[in-house]
């Protein structure tokens, strides 16, 4: 009897994923030994270097990676071994651990070749390998989203299967440990003390719907919010203690987010059109600075402002260009802030297509140049044709994950729609998060999550 052509296309998609998947692990597997010896040269690795001397924060970093910094470098700071070799060696090891619960967690793979394989998939991909054998946080922002995610989805799932409430111990088991990988997160990069909140809400909000339909009583609702509350409290006094003359209000943040979206596109990136109320306080080189690195905007030029006008004044400052620059350009600012929240979903075309010079080509033409500097000709191969491969099987993963979701019964589509709204929701906050902090520069690195989380939707036809 002949296969029917359903059965066909399966077993072709199959064979086509594996062979994809088999050679990305094998190109980023030899990329990796070649390119471990060496510290990959980005101007945040330095800063991160710095700050590991003096644990005095700055920007967005969190205390967890310049405080494990001191001690590698404290250890190997008379031995053959470097310090960026420990960290590479810990970066990857966590992704893959992280990974591989993923698969268990989420994908309920059982066999351990199969989720080893699974794990290899994602933690190879080529803007995974960037970070991980690289000095900067991102690496472990991604392993711990990943297994902030993973138990969330395990842990909610086993409460809304359960006939009963699994009762108080278990609740706050299960709090704890995705509070845990959220205070994890939220002291590599202070941007998630809200983001990496959301998974952590769910849960809570799962549980206590539970208890409340079984009428457990007040107590037992109480208990799992002041869990998460106390880690709340545990995560800002962490990060207050090692930072100095950065809190300004979440309002004030917005306001001041507004303008790093609109100002180095059309206040600096052009001598010939800078604008008045910028030229009458600042001199021509600082302007000529700024154009040439518009990462210190957010940084620099802030500091700069604050140091004539202060900080509540330069806060109103920045609204207001900020309102006049988008009321001169709104279309095309509407048109490129909409581009990169769509690039920062899925890194990889948006990485290709700025690398093709069709749009201006952000941090990724840096983190290119950075990757690509000991073995440019591999590099090449592993990011530029890895990430179209990435995009068209990801694009087939989605059609086959979109095609079991329809023929699954109503109340588990519900159910897959309630375990992904999390995730899904903390990713678009990110995306909006990047695009308004990023001062219209691109930057796949601060993504790698998401990036993994679309390899492991490229590899999906694999388990069908």
């Amino acid at each position: 009897m002949h296969d029917n052509a359903p059965n066909k296309i399966s077993r072709f998609l199959k064979a086509a994923v594996l062979v994809f998947v088999s050679a990305q692990i094998l190109t980023g597997l030899v990329w990796g030994f070649l390119n471990c010896s060496t510290l990959q040269n980005f101007p945040d690795t330095a800063e991160l270097v710095t700050m590991s001397g003096t644990l005095y924060l700055k920007g967005d970093t969190g205390i967890i990676y310049p405080a494990l910094l001191i001690v590698i470098r404290a250890l190997t700071a008379y031995g053959v071994i470097r310090f960026y070799h420990v960290m590479y060696l810990i970066q990857i090891v966590l992704a893959f651990a992280a990974w591989s619960v993923f698969g268990k967690n989420v994908f309920g793979i059982e066999s351990k070749s199969e989720n080893a394989f699974f794990a290899l998939a994602v933690v190879t991909n080529p803007f995974a390998m960037q970070v991980h054998l690289a000095v900067l946080e991102y690496s472990f922002i991604s392993s711990f989203l990943c297994l902030l995610v993973s138990f969330q989805i395990r842990f909610a799932r086993e409460w809304k299967s359960a006939e009963k409430p699994l009762g108080l111990e278990r609740a706050l088991r299960d709090v704890s440990v995705t509070s845990l990988f959220w205070l994890l997160t939220a002291l590599t990069r202070k941007e998630f003390i809200v983001i990496a909140s959301i998974p952590v809400i769910a849960l809570v909000i799962t549980i206590l719907k539970r208890f409340i339909k079984a009428k457990s009583g007040v107590p037992a609702l109480v208990w799992p919010v002041i869990v998460a509350l106390a880690f709340t409290g545990i995560i800002c006094m962490s990060d207050s203690l090692f930072r100095d003359g950065e809190r300004i209000s979440a309002i004030d943040g917005i306001k001041r987010s507004l303008y790093y979206r609109v100002a180095w596109t059309e206040n600096f990136r052009d001598k010939y059109r800078w604008a008045d109320y910028l030229t009458e306080f600042t001199d021509e080189d600082m302007m000529t600075h700024i154009m040439n690195d518009p990462g210190l905007v957010r940084s620099e030029f802030t500091e700069y402002a604050e140091s004539i006008y202060g900080s509540e004044k330069t806060t109103e400052l920045f609204y207001t260009w900020a309102k006049r620059s988008f009321a001169g350009n709104r279309n095309h600012i509407a048109k490129e802030a909409i581009l990169d929240m769509a690039g920062y979903i899925f890194a990889p075309l948006k990485t290709e297509i700025v690398l093709c010079g069709t749009e201006d080509s952000g941090f990724a033409s840096g983190n290119y140049d950075v990757m690509k500097q000991h073995t440019p000709k591999l590099t090449k191969v592993y990011l530029r044709y890895f990430s179209i491969l990435m995009t068209l099987f990801a694009l087939i993963g989605l059609a086959v994950v979109a095609c079991r979701f329809v023929k699954a019964d109503k109340n588990l589509r519900r159910n897959k729609i309630i375990l992904a709204l999390p995730a899904a929701l903390m990713i678009f906050c990110m995306a909006v998060c990047y695009t308004f902090l990023g001062c219209n520069m691109f930057d796949h690195r601060k993504v790698v999550f998401v990036t993994c989380l679309w390899m492991t939707i490229a590899a999906s036809p694999l388990s069908s």
